[in-house]
């Protein structure tokens, strides 16, 4: 969002910008009394549909704010938690979160020394959908647990038969468990031989 649209929303409420959320709560809330056509007798619709504007435009850059904010303590957490629990549980909130912002440390969790944190990570970037987790997922499954390798194909296959999967897919086809290279093989032989679907969109 630019600079303007922020200082001008700020402006709109009567407040210097960069103001805390609690000064636009209550300005807004001031504002919305004086102006509001159904609840003042000196009502202005033109200055109530600009308030209300106002704190819309700001209410959008506290979420995203809270939202990077909180994306970074829970990949702190999930890289580096006390405990094997607690490293799962911000993996599987990264990945409810659905930003792929967190996918650099939800690759850096693939390697946790514990099998559940790990588990958890590769379920989180399937949801998220990052195809740049292609390389970490191959990677992470050369010495991978059966449990690990399994949630590592399953989240490939969530994201899609993209070609920067094709080297995981072919290593799974070494896959002991019969399910699982039927599955590999299945979007092996969905990646479209002339390469449309490289970059992870339809040509």
């Amino acid at each position: 969002m630019p600079v303007r649209d922020r200082e001008r929303a700020f402006s709109e409420l009567g407040l210097p910008a960069y103001s805390s959320w609690d000064e636009v709560r209550r300005a807004y809330s001031r504002l919305v009394k004086k102006y509001h056509p159904d609840t003042s007798r000196t009502g202005d619709p033109v200055a109530f549909g600009r308030v209300l504007e106002a704190y819309r435009t700001l209410s959008a850059i506290n979420e995203r704010d809270e939202n990077l904010s909180s994306i970074f303590a829970l990949g702190e957490q999930a890289v580096s938690g006390d405990s094997p629990r607690e490293r799962a549980f911000a993996c599987s909130r990264l990945g409810a979160l659905g930003r792929r912002s967190a996918a650099g440390y939800l690759q850096r969790a693939l390697f946790d020394g514990d099998e559940q944190v790990a588990i958890t990570a590769a379920n989180a970037l399937g949801r998220i959908g990052v195809l740049s987790a292609a390389g970490s997922f191959t990677e992470a499954f050369y010495c991978a647990t059966p449990r690990l390798r399994a949630a590592i194909i399953n989240a490939a296959c969530t994201i899609g038969p993209f070609a920067c999967f094709r080297p995981l897919f072919i290593e799974a086809l070494r896959e002991p468990a019969p399910e699982w290279r039927k599955r590999a093989l299945r979007m092996f032989l969905s990646i479209d031989a002339s390469g449309r679907r490289t970059n992870g969109r339809s040509a």
